[in-house]
């Protein structure tokens, strides 16, 4: 009977150190960017505002992290969109929302200032 029990609390401990770990674990996708002719990167930095308090409104407990990204070293042509988001579901959630008519226009500021032809899905887990 003790062997049972301590098995089952190895196992709950197991577990629990497991959740925790897979809590760190967050979806990063990266977007490869250029600023349209005559747009700056703080137009960017404005209308991307929008798009993240859009998204994080959309999907069920927000959590989504944005950044813009600029070179200080090397090619400093184009510029970088991050974006972090609690798991691959709060992803596809967001997927889903920028779909409507809501979203379409949320994404259409970032449309208006920059031309972004690739981008990366990365699953990123805190070290």
């Amino acid at each position: 009977m003790r062997r049972q029990i301590f098995r089952t609390l190895l196992l709950a401990i197991a577990l629990t150190l497991s959740a925790a770990a897979n809590a760190d674990t967050r979806i990063v996708e990266v977007w490869n960017c250029k600023l349209l002719d005559g747009k700056t990167i703080e137009d960017v930095q404005r209308t991307n505002k929008v798009w993240l308090t859009f998204v994080n409104g959309a999907v069920q407990g927000g959590g989504v992290e944005g950044y813009v990204m600029t070179s200080v070293v090397g090619d400093s042509t184009g510029f970088l969109f991050v974006d972090s988001y609690p798991s691959m579901a709060v992803w596809a959630e967001a997927r889903t929302a920028l779909k409507t008519p809501e979203g379409l226009a949320a994404d259409a500021g970032n449309i208006s200032v920059s031309s972004c032809p690739s981008n990366s899905l990365h699953e990123s887990t805190e070290s």
